[in-house]
């Protein structure tokens, strides 16, 4: 699963299945690697939905998720905002590298209508914490899932822009492969999120 997963959106399950099940040891590990599941050893994976391999059977922890643009008040100060999603290529956009060597375009929603800018800017990561944290001390404007940057924003440290325009993803989801027999620490786990989330597979 993402680093950036773990504190903010998984802890309270985890914390939560691990006093209702004392009996089962709960192993995490945290990795921005599209990893084989099969071949790591993992009995279930946790990414956002968009990442997940259409064999596998997936079961929602949470509701589709906005990407939102931020910037500290100081770049903002700086730069000016943006207004349109084409006033992005002059400023400094904070990028994120995917675990297959590929530079994510940012996506943006204009009224039903999908877009992808390709931006620019000095600083590269392969984590949204760490684009987050670039973004706070205004190096540039970074696009994260909402839930992330909500500490944040809270402590006035970063602000939203171009709200409008944020498109929404899939959400977080536990996935495991269909073919194999489930586990039964697996299983609890399982209708353990379903019982908290209401989530399907």
């Amino acid at each position: 699963m993402p680093r950036s997963v773990v504190p903010i959106l998984l802890e309270p399950l985890i914390a939560s299945f691990c006093r209702a099940f004392p009996e089962i040891e709960v192993e995490l590990a945290a990795s921005e690697e599209l990893v084989d599941l099969a071949a790591e050893g993992f009995d279930a994976g946790i990414r956002l939905g968009q990442f997940i391999a259409p064999d596998m059977v997936a079961v929602r922890l949470t509701n589709p998720l906005p990407l939102i643009i931020l910037g500290s008040p100081a770049y903002l100060a700086r730069r000016g905002r943006p207004e349109r999603p084409d006033d992005l290529r002059e400023h400094a956009c904070l990028r994120l590298r995917r675990s297959n060597g590929a530079l994510a375009s940012w996506s943006l929603d204009d009224n039903g209508r999908s877009i992808e800018i390709v931006v620019a800017g000095p600083f590269i990561a392969n984590d949204f914490p760490t684009m987050l944290g670039a973004a706070v001390e205004g190096v540039g404007l970074a696009q994260v899932p909402a839930p992330l940057a909500t500490g944040a924003m809270a402590a006035g440290k970063l602000v939203p822009v171009l709200e409008q325009f944020a498109p929404m993803t899939p959400g977080v989801f536990l996935y495991y492969p269909g073919h194999r027999q489930i586990m039964p620490k697996l299983r609890a786990f399982i209708d353990h999120v379903k019982g908290r989330s209401g989530g399907a597979s």
